[in-house]
């Protein structure tokens, strides 16, 4: 059957943009990113031109976006991040340098995460509640941790373009990639199965 968007609504957009800067570059390459000024160059480009210019399209049409930001770039770049929120963009979390959450223990996931919503709420005076894991990737316990933290959502997988279940064994995993979010909930069932049809709760 048919899913069925809320209100009427015949599909749903996602406009985000994750705003990376040098993070990427500095997380891989730390020594490299200390000398090789085209490298860090070419990264800038997005802060310092591709920014206004999406701010300036956005507000031209009135349309709404979200910014993925990862803690590097705010800490670096504090001007022009200011300008998203000061448009009355949602931010949100996007790692602290791009880091890939695959190759962290449990210690190390929990301190860079709360690293990042310490430097939100620092240098922005925010407190997001949506994320995106830096190099898209997730481990079974992301999501609970996330819980933890008080996100209600995230966007970082790919499985379906309608909401979807996903089980981890610390609880189950709400997907709705097209409006680019989920949330978790108490595991209630050992199936993984996917439910297509769920609707997407709010928290």
């Amino acid at each position: 059957m048919r899913y069925r968007w809320p209100d009427g609504n015949q599909c749903a957009v996602v406009m985000s943009w994750d705003v990376d800067a040098e993070s990427g570059y500095v997380c891989r390459n730390p020594q490299e990113a200390a000398t090789q000024l085209d490298q860090m160059e070419e990264r800038r480009f997005g802060v310092r031109t591709g920014v206004p210019r999406i701010l300036r399209l956005f507000e031209k049409y009135s349309l709404p976006a979200t910014f993925f930001v990862p803690g590097y770039t705010i800490v670096h770049h504090t001007k022009v991040i200011e300008t998203i929120r000061d448009a009355g963009f949602e931010m949100a979390c996007h790692g602290n340098v791009h880091e890939t959450l695959d190759t962290l223990d449990e210690a190390a996931e929990r301190r860079i995460l709360a690293e990042q919503l310490d430097i939100y709420q620092t240098y922005l005076g925010l407190r997001p509640t949506g994320y995106r894991s830096p190099s898209w990737s997730l481990n079974l316990r992301t999501p609970a941790l996330l819980k933890e933290h008080g996100f209600l959502y995230d966007s970082s997988l790919m499985g379906d373009d309608i909401p979807y279940f996903v089980g981890t064994p610390h609880g189950e995993l709400l997907r709705c990639p097209s409006s680019g979010c989920w949330t978790t909930r108490p595991s209630t069932a050992t199936s993984t199965a996917a439910r297509t049809r769920s609707p997407l709760p709010t928290g």
